[in-house]
């Protein structure tokens, strides 16, 4: 149903069920210290496939099948965006799809760059994506540099201001919130993939296997 290259069969794929390399754990019953680290590596593993599978089947529910063709029915979203919202598409409250969409995307740039409460709006857009010295700035080149500071500009001014302080009545609430939705999720995918490793808390990192102990 969806192409190998869609978010969903990503992160399926990303899921380790095994624990890597040799592990050696020291204490008085090691095999039964093994057994425990095996176990809570499994349960985190299935955690994850849980999310997974039902981000996915919530984009088939939302904008049906893939094989449709539409350009609506390969949508994606990231993961812990939708996690947020899908429940207010799913009820079909557009104007707080919207709104929840802008604030959460402030709140994980916040987390990941590592900034207080006190960084939010424009201020928190230009910290994390000036071209040159942003946090996080993202792009090769300085126009593409320039371009996502814009963009994520645009996202909080044009658009995170209006939803969050007026409710919006319109004909096309849901195509618009879902463009502000497909705006947001653009921003943290690109945000995760050039800065993934370098977050500042562990928010929006993927799951890792259990640490274990050194010998």
């Amino acid at each position: 149903m969806f192409g190998s290259t869609h978010g969903a069969v990503r992160n399926f794929n990303n899921i380790n069920w095994n624990l890597r390399g040799t592990d050696i754990v020291t204490g008085y019953d090691p095999q039964r210290a093994i057994a425990e680290i095996k176990d809570r590596h499994f349960v985190e593993a299935c955690a994850r496939y849980r999310g997974v599978m039902t981000s996915a089947i919530e984009v088939v529910e939302l904008f049906g099948p893939p094989a449709l063709g539409s350009a609506a029915a390969i949508a994606d979203v990231d993961v812990e965006l939708w996690t947020n919202v899908g429940s207010l598409v799913r009820d079909e409250d557009w104007p707080k799809v919207a709104s929840q969409t802008a604030i959460f995307v402030e709140s994980r740039l916040r987390e990941w760059a590592g900034l207080g409460p006190g960084a939010y709006g424009k201020e928190l857009m230009l910290q994390v994506f000036r071209a040159g010295t942003g946090i996080f700035r993202l792009g090769r080149t300085d126009a593409e540099e320039q371009g996502w500071q814009n963009l994520a500009l645009g996202l909080i001014g044009a658009i995170g201001n209006v939803d969050r302080h007026n409710i919006q009545q319109r004909e096309d609430a849901r195509l618009y919130a879902l463009g502000v939705l497909g705006l947001g999720s653009l921003l943290l995918t690109q945000v995760r993939y050039q800065h993934g490793n370098s977050f500042r808390t562990s928010t929006g990192a993927l799951p890792s296997p259990p640490e274990t102990a050194d010998a």
